[in-house]
């Protein structure tokens, strides 16, 4: 992997990030990461997606930045993973736990 220079820019970003076959294979995980309002037209902080890979488990955090909450989930594949989320928030049965900020640093209130 090649190591970027300090003055490589990044991409810029895009609005359409989720191509069409993940929004028809992740439909809630779509709706999840992309809503922006509430069904009554309210406000909502778009879901946070966390990927990594921990003592060589592939693992998730989902940030529900709105409520203040985060759910955890590992598999063995990308696709397991991303299959569980799915479930989970077309289920409803996630365990979500309380979102504490990092050590040092505390909430604006």
């Amino acid at each position: 992997m090649k190591r970027p220079s300090k003055g490589d820019d990044l991409p810029p970003a895009v609005s359409g990030w989720a191509s069409s076959s993940f929004r028809e294979a992740w439909p809630c995980l779509h709706e999840w990461m992309s809503a922006d309002k509430w069904e009554d037209g309210g406000p909502r902080a778009t879901t946070t997606l966390f990927l990594f890979v921990d003592a060589g488990c592939l693992k998730v955090m989902l940030k529900d930045r709105d409520a203040g909450r985060v759910l955890f989930l590992s598999a063995a594949s990308l696709d397991e993973l991303l299959a569980g989320l799915e479930a989970r928030l077309r289920e409803g049965t996630g365990e979500w736990k309380v979102d504490r900020p990092p050590a040092g640093r505390g909430r604006s209130k």
